[in-house]
């Protein structure tokens, strides 16, 4: 069994740099992008509540993805845990 690591290319093929410029430019962007926001938000808030943000900023995407996937798959009630059927059922609510 051979271990492929990045540094070796496939199939004796370099790897692709045709989206080279578009990953560069989309991570500048960002990176850019989230420091920007992040030392905005600081600035109008205490580190408690950035650092809790920052821990909590995974979970939350996760959260986040979950309720939208559930929702493109018609049952949400079926599969979801108790705190995104509560997430979602207040978000329909008046």
């Amino acid at each position: 069994m051979r271990l492929v690591t990045s540094s070796e290319p496939v199939k004796g093929e370099p790897p692709p740099l045709r989206h080279f410029k578009a990953y560069l430019i989309l991570g500048l962007i960002g990176v850019f992008g989230f420091n920007l926001f992040f030392f905005l938000g600081m600035a109008s808030t205490s580190p408690v509540n950035g650092a809790l943000i920052m821990a909590l900023n995974p979970t939350g995407g996760f959260t986040a993805a979950m309720h939208h996937w559930m929702n493109a798959m018609g049952s949400i009630t079926a599969h979801a845990s108790p705190a995104l059927v509560c997430a979602h059922t207040a978000a329909r609510s008046p």
